[in-house]
This record gives structure tokens, sequence and C-alpha cells, in this order.
């Protein structure tokens, strides 16, 4: 349904809260927009996500990320790396060079739900960070046009919600933001 919606070319095409009970197929791009902002009004972000640091060392991309909490939880954080300006001429591109922007190149285990491994009870005010490692190999791919996607997981009852997320050109650093 995502993919016919937006039209994508593969998966993931992007991030959003697939909570089966408010999504259904033959959805117009319309009824998806006011379907997000009715989710954003019905669950509010309720932490705050920074990026403090987004490095390379050694074809390694290190990247921290601090979320603090406004209401109690379990709260999981996770990071992607995306890259804008790749070339491939095959398959769906907005540019009729085959120039895709926000290819996702790298994400943690963790970027579907809230995972109890990495997970973690927080109260209200509670502030956490949280390192990943991005190992290329060889090659890491170069600064231009990479930008850092973090995300906040909550668990709320059975289920895991998108609780905010946040996107940021490599190299720089975020102040908390919400609903970003």
């Amino acid at each position: 349904m995502m993919v016919s919606t937006f039209r994508g070319g593969g998966w993931p095409t992007l991030v959003y809260d697939l909570d089966d009970a408010h999504t259904g197929a033959g959805v117009t791009l319309s009824e998806l927009a006011e379907n997000i902002m009715n989710r954003r009004l019905e669950h509010p972000a309720t932490c705050g996500l920074k990026v403090d640091n987004c490095v390379v060392e050694d074809n390694v991309v290190k990247v921290k990320v601090s979320m603090k909490t406004s209401a109690a939880g379990n709260y999981d954080i996770t990071a992607a790396l995306v890259q804008d300006g790749l070339s491939y001429t095959e398959g769906f591109s907005v540019d009729e060079k085959g120039i895709h922007d926000d290819v996702l190149i790298a994400i943690q285990s963790n970027f579907m739900a809230y995972s109890s491994e990495t997970g973690k009870s927080l109260q209200a005010g509670e502030e956490v960070t949280r390192e990943f490692v991005f190992d290329f190999g060889t090659s890491a791919p170069g600064a231009e046009g990479l930008s850092v996607v973090a995300f906040a997981h909550r668990k709320v009852s059975n289920s895991s919600i998108m609780d905010n997320i946040i996107s940021v050109p490599f190299g720089q650093t975020s102040e908390y933001a919400l609903n970003d």
C-alpha cells in the first residue's frame, strides 16, 4: 500500500507507523496525509531526540544520539544513514537522469519496532545516549549528501509506535527536536 501510494520503487521507501488499526489498502495520498496528522495528534511525541556526534573513523561511521523523555515509558532509539545524489539509471527515480535521494545505505537491526534487547524503561525527564556503529568494511560513504536519521520507538501495551524522528546532515549536530 505504501509503495503504490507514494509510487516508490522498493523497500524501505519511508518510515511510517504501520499500525494495522489505522491504515489499509486503497488509501489515497490525501487520506494518508490526514492519517499521519491524526496519528501525530493522537500520539504526540513524548521524547526529544538530538544528534550529538557523527564521525567517520577507518571506514566506520559512528553516530551518537541522545533522547530525553517527557513521559515515563519504555523507549528504544535506533539510527539509519541515508544519502542523496546516488545514481542508478534503472528503476523508479524522480529525476530523469536516475538520481536518487534519501537512499537508505545503513540501518540498525531494531529499526522496525521497540526491542526489549536495546530498549529501556525510563521515567519522565530521563536522558539516555546511545552510540551506533555502521561498519562499511573497506570504504565508508562520502559525506556528500549523507544524513543521519534517528528515531525513537515507544512500547504501548503490546504494540510499538514511532514516537519521534529526526534527520540531520552528516557532520552536524542538533538540539532536541519534537516531531521533526
